[in-house]
């Protein structure tokens, strides 16, 4: 534990205080929670920061779409540069950008052509907007768990795995309430959880006892269900034209990385794995807006790694392409973003039950 940390402790203990008084006040109906009066997923987590929400929710929706249900996204739109209520996305069309919706209700509008997304700090206010223009049969609430004042039928909470038997709420970091940690929420919190997810679970032999172990460690604070997945590449999107390619074509190409997101280290892996050489990797802070001065010098590392292409997450894709800088680098140098979606590496069929029961 560093100096900092230590210092910030009892301000963990103020924020853990408000948070217990909170959750009681749910709990014994002094808040309420408001229906939306069709069913509700919600898909959250415990702390800040990358935990695989966002190809999780993604991955329920076209599964739901598949069912031939109508869905719905409500998000609050993170590091968004407007207030209130905001279509992020009709269903047809993607109608705002990164800046006004949020980067992540963004990424999900570009990649759910057919889903309805918005965003409101007030998720129950959006779910009655959206119903009124809308026939929705089912709401995901991306980024949902803390967000007690909408009723949700199924809460599903993101929980990163470890090469090991314990997960990342257990590290150093994660121990602690915000500010001397990243957790959002006691571990106790878990007793709402219906299903537990352990994200970034590489599927090995030698992992299956881990995360069996780990579902038993939370058995401690949970009765929920757990399945456990990992990240796959699914395209390498080209920015300029928004065309979707396959990850073979560029198998032993060199690409010369950036991102602005909680997990650079995770990124950097999947890009790896998919088969490209790694040659150079600029980090930024998660949800970072680029200027102009940072595409210019990317373009001068790029230009001096003897890369072949530029690669970045989707999730930076859609900031780039929300300014006029952004979207000349796109046009200037061979810039792509990494696609991902979820494999099951244990539960697969406990997951997809949990969804189904929601319309049986």
């Amino acid at each position: 534990m560093n100096a900092l940390t230590f210092l910030l402790i009892p301000f963990s203990w103020l924020f853990g205080v408000g948070v217990a008084l909170r959750n009681n006040c749910f709990d014994w109906g002094i808040f309420r929670s408001e229906s939306l009066g069709v069913p509700t997923i919600s898909v959250g987590n415990l702390t800040v920061g990358g935990t695989g929400k966002t190809p999780l929710v993604a991955t329920i929706a076209r599964y739901l779409q598949q069912k031939g249900k109508r869905v719905g996204i409500l998000s609050r739109g993170y590091k968004r540069e407007s207030n209130g209520f905001v279509f992020v996305s009709d269903g047809e069309k993607v109608l705002v950008g990164a800046r006004l919706g949020g980067d992540e209700p963004q990424e999900l509008a570009q990649q759910l052509p057919s889903v309805v997304v918005a965003v409101d700090e007030k998720r129950a206010r959006a779910g009655r907007k959206v119903l009124e223009r809308f026939p929705i049969d089912v709401f995901i609430l991306d980024d949902g768990f803390q967000h007690r004042a909408v009723k949700r039928d199924l809460d599903i909470v993101t929980i990163p795995a470890s090469s090991g038997v314990t997960s990342s709420v257990y590290d150093t970091a994660s121990r602690f309430l915000i500010p001397a940690g990243r957790r959002r929420e006691p571990l106790g919190s878990l007793k709402r959880a219906n299903l537990l997810v352990f994200t970034k679970a590489r599927e090995s032999s030698s992992n299956a006892d881990a995360l069996e172990e780990m579902g038993k460690r939370f058995r401690r604070f949970t009765v929920a269900d757990s399945s456990a997945v990992d990240l796959k590449v699914r395209a390498l999107v080209c920015l300029s034209d928004r065309q979707e390619e396959d990850p073979k074509r560029f198998v032993g190409k060199k690409a010369f990385l950036f991102c602005g997101i909680a997990d650079p280290e995770n990124f950097s892996r999947l890009a790896s794995n998919s088969g490209l050489e790694v040659v150079g990797m600029k980090s930024f802070a998660d949800h970072y807006r680029y200027r102009g001065r940072d595409l210019v010098s990317l373009g001068s590392q790029f230009s001096a790694s003897g890369a072949d292409l530029l690669l970045t997450t989707m999730k930076d894709a859609a900031r780039l392409s929300d300014c006029s800088e952004g979207n000349a680098f796109v046009t200037d140098f061979p810039v792509y973003g990494l696609a991902v979606g979820v494999e099951f590496v244990q539960g697969e069929k406990v997951f997809y039950q949990r969804l189904d029961r929601l319309f049986a």
